[in-house]
């Protein structure tokens, strides 16, 4: 593995983006939990892999039509930055309700 040292006044040529669908903190808090063996004095020094990433972030999203979204309205926010019905993907709102009048 490069330390950043190594790479000197270049610039970074990929970007990893992972995406946790589905998974907000008390999914990480539960990794923890089970990590260190659901024992309560070995829980404050317990990591996960994801602790040491250097930049992190949190997304928040909903549907067009719903408080809650699934996967592919989400993906389609993250995307294009727009709104779009539960169980539709790549299809802006507006659009869908177009065809649905006809």
């Amino acid at each position: 593995m490069l330390d950043k040292d190594d790479l000197g006044d270049s610039h970074a040529r990929n970007v990893i983006l992972m995406i946790r669908d589905g998974m907000g903190l008390s999914h990480e808090t539960m990794a923890r939990i089970e990590r260190a063996d659901w024992n309560l004095s070995r829980y404050s020094e317990t990591q996960l892999q994801m602790d040491s990433m250097e930049h992190t972030g949190f997304l928040r999203t909903f549907s067009a039509n719903s408080f809650v979204t699934d996967s592919a309205p989400a993906s389609t926010a993250m995307a294009t930055a727009r709104k779009t019905n539960i169980c539709s993907e790549n299809l802006r709102a507006v659009d869908i309700n177009a065809l649905q009048r006809n």
